[in-house]
């Protein structure tokens, strides 16, 4: 017998999405340790609880491909998924019991979008980490941030990544990490415009 195409055998949307956000908070705890630990910097010891609540939503928000991969991939892989398991099926009624075609269609949509989800966090995970190593090895961090400490002292600096409770960043030319936590040491942060960073580069290259 024929699987019924139009049958989404998904479990029910109440428990779809707590589970969709603890599988997305794992996905983004692992994203953030590959990432840190790739610095040197074990990320639970500086996150608190908020900082892991929301880790899945400051990375999905914070990288356009990620976005992408939970927001389109989904929403386009099902349609896709009943078009191939019809046209399989139209043109070899036979394969129904074998492969994807044999699970349910909302099982191998889910497991798609598994598969999709996890290669885009840890992807990004190592990516964005092995980049960052790789600049502050070479002690070429882009300076991109403007730090006012509670004293008044005033510094530019290559903003690696912050959290609630600390800036993780780098000093030009500085091959390190360092980390500071924010609460009554930095006063604000401002963003550098495009001519204040090309005058940095310049300097520095001079």
């Amino acid at each position: 017998m024929l699987p019924d195409p139009s049958k989404h055998d998904l479990p029910p949307l109440s428990e779809l999405l707590p589970l969709g956000y603890l599988y997305l908070l794992i996905l983004g705890i692992a994203s953030q340790s590959i990432f840190y630990g790739l610095l040197g910097v074990n990320y639970l010891e500086y996150a608190d609880l908020l900082d892991v609540l929301i880790s899945p939503l400051a990375l999905v928000t914070g990288h356009v491909v990620v976005l992408a991969v939970v927001v389109l991939v989904p929403a386009a892989l099902y349609p896709y998924l009943r078009f191939v398991r019809w046209l399989s099926l139209r043109k070899n009624p036979e394969a129904a019991n074998s492969g994807l075609l044999a699970q349910p269609l909302g099982k191998a949509w889910l497991s798609l979008c598994a598969g999709s989800m996890l290669f885009a966090f840890i992807g990004m995970g190592v990516g964005a980490g092995m980049a960052v190593k790789e600049r502050l090895d070479n002690g070429e961090s882009r300076i991109d941030y403007e730090l006012t400490w509670t004293d008044g002292q005033v510094e530019q600096i290559a903003l690696i990544r912050k959290n609630i409770s600390y800036l993780f960043y780098a000093r030009p030319g500085e091959r390190s990490l360092t980390i500071t936590p924010i609460t009554d040491n930095v006063r604000s942060l401002r963003v550098l415009g495009p001519d204040e960073r090309q005058a940095i580069e310049t300097s520095n290259q001079g």
